[in-house]
Order: structure tokens, then C-alpha cells, then sequence
């Protein structure tokens, strides 16, 4: 499991989050991508087979959200614009956000669409 991933897990795990099952079955396996925002250094998890994408704020930003149990607030624009700059770093601009919820403080999913109604650029 990619570390990263590991360690926002186990704050959660600290916090009481629920979908833990979901993030490790969904992204357990998939390396991270940074993406840097004016915001913070998101982590992207990617997965174009499924059209949906994982962002995670730096490990900071993440343990801050642990020691607070979760009662941090994690705003969706800034977590929506570090998708949005993923796709555009990755080629593929054209792709639209079509759908996006907070899975587990303080992570967020993403749904997307491509040209012909791909995930795949």
C-alpha cells in the first residue's frame, strides 16, 4: 500500500472515519501523484479505468485533521482545483469534474468525464 495513503489512513483510523474499506479496496494499490495548488501539495490517486480520482491534502494537513477528529474543515474548491490541475498536467484538459464528495476526512473523490464519455484521455 503506498505510503502515503497509509499514513492519512491511519490518522483517520484515528479519528473514527468511516469508507476506509472503500479508499483501501479503490485506491489501496495505486501510487500517488503530487499536484501543487496554491492551497497545499495535494496527493492524487488516479484511477482512469474508473473514472474517479482520490485527493488527499499533504500529510500536514492530514495529521491536523487527525488531531482535531476529523472537526477540521475541508473546503471542496481547493480539493476540486487540485483535480482539475491533475488532469490538466496529465493531458487531459478536456476532461470535466462531474461529481465530487468528501470520502473520509479529509479526502475527497472526484468523478469524471472525458471526450466520448471516457475517463481515459
Amino acid at each position: 500500500m503506498n505510503i502515503r495513503l497509509l499514513a492519512v489512513l491511519s490518522g483517520c483510523a484515528l479519528a473514527g472515519c468511516g469508507g476506509v474499506s472503500h479508499v483501501v479496496e479503490t485506491y489501496g494499490s495505486i501510487s500517488s501523484v503530487p499536484v501543487q495548488t496554491p492551497e497545499d501539495t495535494f496527493q492524487v490517486f488516479d484511477r482512469p479505468d474508473k473514472g474517479t480520482m482520490m485527493v488527499n491534502p499533504s500529510i500536514g494537513v492530514a495529521a491536523a485533521h487527525g488531531a482535531t477528529f476529523g472537526l477540521a474543515g475541508s473546503a471542496k474548491p481547493g480539493y476540486q482545483r487540485a483535480a482539475e490541475q491533475y488532469l490538466a498536467n496529465t493531458g487531459r484538459a478536456s476532461c470535466v469534474i462531474v461529481d465530487g464528495y468528501e470520502v473520509l476526512k479529509p479526502q475527497w473523490e472526484f468523478k469524471y468525464r472525458c471526450d466520448g464519455g471516457s475517463a481515459r484521455g
